[in-house]
This record gives structure tokens, C-alpha cells and sequence, in this order.
């Protein structure tokens, strides 16, 4: 609120702009042109935080035992400032610290317990301390095999147009990660689902109310304030000032 108080008898104007702000001013009579400049305070940040949703509805084979492979995304579902290139790249349009998660179905036709990892790199450059570590039951029977579905979490900090990449390798070739049709009541099951969030953003609010040269203005013919621009007049009033 902006309030300036003269030591004599004044008049006492209360507006109020178009962002919803009260402003104060008290003037002589007669009075001269008053403008108001006062701000509000600043308001928290925005909440239109970035975020992308992806899924892939392919069965991703396992092509190497010796060498890992991206995770394929081929579905975007909702983003903002968050998008997948050449079907693995998760790029970041605004830097920012980030959570993905990630919800996958993975499939054992082999006899045996098997191991298989996952694990993160930026920009094509492994991060450390980002593998989980799965062992999956081997298959029910010849005709089932074993299904799981394992979610892994990460949380990281990215420069504008950085890309990530979620990697995964297995000791055999029995390993797929797989979309489980639809049956009965329930929809299909892609392979891969992977949320991304930000969690922490730059962005900055405005100011409350308005310093655009708002002025009040005295009219000694009709003895009363007029309001210019963006002010709308509330209450008038005369008074006599006893202290300062």
C-alpha cells in the first residue's frame, strides 16, 4: 500500500487497480496530481513445473549379453518442456533438478534365476551409482514364463537440452521387457511407462499491483478525486490531520 500524509487538513482518496491492490493517498486541498507507483509483494514461484509421461507398446528383445541398450519410448502421452528423441533420449527443453520414474514389465523364459540391470546415463555418459540390480524367477512352466513388473526411481540435475537415457543388460538372452495385451477387464500393459517431473524450476512470479504511472487527480471545480489508467475509485472523504 502507498500512502503519503501532508501536515495540514487533506483529503483522504482509497482506489484500487486491476490486479486488486488498495492504494492510500492523502493530498491538500487543493490538491495537485498524485501518482501511485507502489508494488505488492512478490508472489511464490509458478506451478507450471515441466513434465513429460512416456510409454513404449513394443516387446524390447534383449540383443546382447555383453552390452547394454536404451529403453525405447515410442508414445508420448502428456508433456511440457520434456520430450524424447530417437526413441530412448529423454531431452530437457529448461535446466532444472528432476524425478523420473520409471514402471517396467519384464519377462524370464528361461529356466534359470536371472540377473538383469538398469541403469541411467546423460548425454551418453553412464552416471555413477545409478544401476538396479534385478534377479528374476525363472519361467512357471515351457508355455508361462515368469512376469514382473519393477519400478525404479531417480532423481538428477540437467542443463538446458541435456538428454537421458535409461540403459539395461542381462546375463541371457531370455530377458525381454515386454507389453502384456490386453484380456478380461483389464487394458494392455506396455513395457515401458516413464514419468518425469521437475521438481525444483527458475521460473519466477511478478509483482502484485502495478507501476505504471497510475494517477489520482484532484478536481477542484467538483471537489473530488479522479482516477486515471487502471484505478478505480473507492471511498472519498475529508478529515483534519492532528499529528504526524
Amino acid at each position: 500500500m502507498t500512502s503519503v500524509t501532508i501536515t495540514d487538513n487533506y483529503r483522504i482518496v482509497v482506489a484500487s487497480d486491476n490486479d486488486g491492490q488498495t492504494t492510500t493517498v492523502t493530498a491538500p486541498s487543493p490538491a495537485a496530481t498524485v501518482t501511485t507507483t507502489g508494488l505488492g509483494p512478490q508472489g511464490p514461484g509458478g506451478t507450471l513445473a515441466l513434465y513429460g509421461s512416456f510409454i513404449d507398446i513394443t516387446d524390447q528383445p534383449l540383443i546382447s549379453t555383453t552390452t547394454a541398450q536404451p529403453l525405447t519410448l515410442n508414445t508420448s502421452l502428456e508433456t511440457r518442456g520434456i520430450s524424447v528423441a530417437d526413441n530412448s533420449k529423454i531431452t530437457f527443453t529448461a535446466p532444472g533438478t528432476y524425478k523420473i520414474l520409471a514402471s517396467l514389465q519384464v519377462t524370464n523364459t528361461t529356466n534359470n534365476i536371472s540377473e538383469v540391470n538398469f541403469f541411467f546415463a546423460k548425454n551418453g555418459t553412464v552416471i555413477t551409482n545409478s544401476n538396479t540390480r534385478i534377479d528374476l524367477n525363472s519361467r512357471k512352466s515351457v508355455s508361462t514364463p515368469y512376469h514382473g513388473c519393477f519400478t525404479i526411481e531417480f532423481q538428477l540435475t540437467v542443463a538446458a537440452n541435456d538428454y537421458l537415457q535409461l540403459y539395461w543388460v542381462a546375463d541371457t538372452l531370455g530377458i525381454t521387457i515386454d507389453t502384456i495385451p490386453a484380456g478380461g477387464p483389464h487394458p494392455q500393459a506396455p513395457s515401458a511407462i516413464v514419468n518425469v517431473a521437475q521438481i525444483m524450476y527458475l521460473q519466477t512470479s511478478v509483482p502484485n499491483g502495478t507501476a505504471n504511472g497510475d494517477t489520482l487527480i484532484w478536481n477542484a471545480a467538483t471537489s473530488s478525486w479522479q482516477a486515471s489508467n487502471s484505478l478505480t475509485l473507492l471511498e472519498q472523504r475529508v478529515a483534519a490531520l492532528e499529528s504526524v
